[in-house]
């Protein structure tokens, strides 16, 4: 009962089981209130705890043991926990193991860590380390998370904003690799902070929503197998946006750098792309210097709206524009000198 304010900030829905395999309680004087030790097992099945990062389908056994009243009234708890599946944000987990401790005082507040988290991310290895703090009306957590080797068709094809055109089987291929970081307040997405990289290889990403805008604008006919390839960016989480830098797609046809933003959850993006280079082979030195240079001086790309139907508008360069406007401006000035006038 002591320990119902932490249960109540979980939310817990679905079925355990609670093994108790030892339970001692002892008062150390007369009239004082009992220490209490406890060790044991809690078998989840299919248990959701809509509080922390809405976690779902949780299916598997958390050991620990500890004391579960201590001389200061509090807790100090201890174990290991291993699932066979769960998801969190909607992307599902596999053999889940980790290490987790739990540490309540009257005087502060509860911690609950997880420590060298290992789980299978749709064929990918993810590893990591999660920690929540249960202040006295919110949850604050703190995350660290890298994940290598993900199929990226599952992982996009959980979201229906990012799935490709005319979805088939083939449409969309890739391996990617993430690291993230991230801390606030649940449930108040405002407080969000992080950032982290993505990097995505071996790709086809030919179908999606945002690709085909981008070719339909470039007016470019390229087999589809050769577009946009890999991409990368880094990226920093301020509240709802996502600010992408240093964002890159490429292939062995076209390739697009730039920035931007993507906003959260509607999937909003504004992004300006200007196109780099059409060849990640071998380099000419100078002449290819050159040829990147002037490039980049050509067009820029402005894609906005939702991810699922994006706005591409091509245009000029500022810098070109200002270049093209201080020579006409000259021709114009030295024929009004040349005329007398």
């Amino acid at each position: 009962e002591e320990r119902r304010s932490t249960w109540d900030q979980l939310r817990p829905l679905g079925m355990v089981d609670v093994r108790i395999e030892r339970l001692e309680c002892a008062s150390q004087q007369e009239g004082a209130s009992p220490l209490c030790s406890i060790e044991g097992s809690l078998f989840f099945q299919d248990v959701s705890l809509p509080g922390i990062a809405s976690m779902e389908h949780l299916t598997g056994t958390l050991t620990g043991s500890g004391s579960l009243k201590d001389s200061r009234g509090g807790s100090a708890l201890s174990g290991n926990l291993s699932f066979s599946s769960m998801s969190i944000l909607g992307r599902k987990l596999t053999r889940l193991e980790s290490d987790w401790s739990f540490l309540y005082t009257e005087s502060g507040p509860s911690r609950l860590a997880l420590d060298r988290i290992q789980a299978e991310l749709y064929n990918g290895a993810l590893t990591g380390r999660f920690e929540a703090m249960f202040l006295q009306d919110r949850i604050a957590y703190n995350l660290r998370t890298t994940a290598q080797g993900v199929d990226l068709k599952p992982f996009v094809r959980t979201d229906r904003r990012l799935r490709p055109v005319n979805d088939s089987p083939a449409e969309l291929q890739g391996v990617a690799d993430i690291h993230l970081y991230a801390s606030g307040i649940l449930g108040d997405p405002s407080s969000r902070r992080g950032g982290g990289r993505f990097v995505i290889r071996e790709g086809r990403l030919f179908r999606l929503p945002i690709m085909l805008a981008i070719l339909n604008v470039l007016n470019l006919s390229i087999p589809e197998q050769s577009v946009f390839q890999d991409a990368q960016s880094s990226f920093f989480i301020v509240g709802n946006e996502i600010q992408l830098q240093d964002l890159l797609l490429r292939s062995d046809v076209v390739s697009l750098a730039g920035s931007g933003t993507l906003s959260l959850p509607d999937g909003g993006v504004d992004l300006n792309l200007v196109h780099v280079s059409g060849s990640r082979g071998a380099r000419i030195p100078l002449l290819t210097d050159l040829l990147e240079q002037a490039s980049r001086e050509l067009i820029e790309l402005h894609v906005t709206g939702p991810l699922y139907q994006p706005t591409v508008r091509a245009r000029p360069l500022r810098t070109l524009s200002d270049e093209l406007k201080r020579l006409f401006q000259k021709k114009k000035s030295n024929r009004a000198g040349s005329g007398g006038s």
